[in-house]
């Protein structure tokens, strides 16, 4: 299967690019405007900070990730091993929790959700562009060295901003929740793979840019 021009991958991913992007943006249209018409719906921050909304039939939920730590007594054996004193420690989960009302921990995730969900769309609308151009066999067009810079700082400050999510909604559990066994904990937590793939996109868009000034010289030399 080719890699560029039409029926390539670039033309597969051109369209799955379109279909993730419809669907985020119907989500985003039911964040902002699902309150208003009166839909029963709740705000979801997953374990790994990606955001949505859920419906549920009545009251206003929440769902926030979670870390967390079980005390001292709950301690792990495995006597097969010889082993008496494991422990579980580092735990993730999620927090589902109704709100009376819709107070400012409702409006602070409200804001979250709608600001990642608005950047998912316009990186996917970046890359979507993208991979247009290669499906048209026209790689080295002087916009996608911007496209894939900017692809690719979008990949850094989303990591950063959504390990700071995570944090942040760790910190409110920690200091609003309580539990019987375990104790709540906020922990700043970077994928830096994620972070050098984002350099790595850096060093592309590089290429690229020099490639498209060699295209352009070439096309001017014949």
């Amino acid at each position: 299967m080719r890699t560029m021009g039409k029926r390539s991958i670039a033309s597969f991913l051109t369209t799955l690019m379109t279909v993730a992007w419809s669907g985020i943006a119907l989500v985003l249209i039911l964040t902002v405007f699902g309150g208003a018409i009166g839909l029963p719906l709740g705000l979801h921050i997953s374990r790994t900070g990606a955001p949505s909304v859920e419906g549920y039939d009545t009251g206003v939920r929440m769902v926030i990730p979670v870390s967390f730590n079980f005390d001292s007594e709950a301690r792990v054996t495995a006597p097969s091993l010889g082993v008496k004193g494991a422990r579980i420690e580092d735990v993730r989960g999620s927090l589902k929790f109704p709100l009376v009302t819709r107070g400012p921990l409702f409006f602070i995730n409200w804001l979250l959700v709608i600001t990642l969900l608005s950047a998912a769309l316009w990186a996917l609308a970046q890359l979507r562009t993208f991979f247009i151009t290669l499906s048209q066999g026209q790689p080295f067009v002087p916009a996608n060295a911007m496209r894939i810079q900017r692809i690719a700082w979008a990949v850094i400050l989303g990591e950063l901003i959504r390990a700071a999510v995570v944090w942040f909604e760790g910190f409110y559990a920690m200091n609003h929740f309580q539990a019987e066994g375990f104790h709540f904990a906020a922990k700043v937590e970077v994928n830096f793979f994620v972070i050098v793939c984002g350099l790595v996109l850096l060093v592309i868009a590089e290429v690229f840019r020099v490639g498209t000034r060699l295209d352009e010289d070439q096309s001017l030399t014949v």
